[in-house]
């Protein structure tokens, strides 16, 4: 297994992404952590590597979390007939609603982690909230 080396964790999540200034159709974000996102257009764009990008994301699966306006700086791009664009996201209008969020996936996966490990030994997730 190989591991890379990252400030923060990031999420395989499927969002709705708009950047007009990138495409005028919408693109899937495929990942998303505090640092970087990953999206997918879905048509050959040319981006310019040293402009930032307002990026409007919604997330499909996730319903109380509101779109967020994040800036990003592409990082790397590739591609022939759709784009996948890695960036660099910058201080944004909606750098809190994106924390608080990511925070929350952590404490999922932190208690997610938690039952796991007992039910391994044989308790029940019923067991584990009926004592806690």
């Amino acid at each position: 297994m190989q591991f890379e080396k990252r400030n923060s964790p990031r999420f395989e999540l499927i969002g709705r992404v708009d950047a007009p200034e990138l495409c005028i159709f919408p693109g899937t974000l495929l990942d998303i952590s505090l640092s970087g996102c990953k999206i997918k257009f879905p048509m050959q764009i040319t981006v310019d590597m040293d402009a930032e990008y307002e990026l409007k994301i919604l997330f499909s699966q996730d319903t109380s979390t509101k779109e967020m306006i994040l800036i990003g700086q592409p990082v790397y791009l590739k591609g022939d007939s759709a784009t996948e664009i890695g960036l660099k996201l910058l201080r944004s209008p909606g750098s809190r609603i994106l924390d608080a969020y990511i925070k929350s996936r952590i404490d999922e996966y932190k208690e997610d982690n938690f039952y796991s490990e007992f039910t391994a030994y044989g308790f029940s997730s019923e067991f584990l909230c009926q004592t806690t």
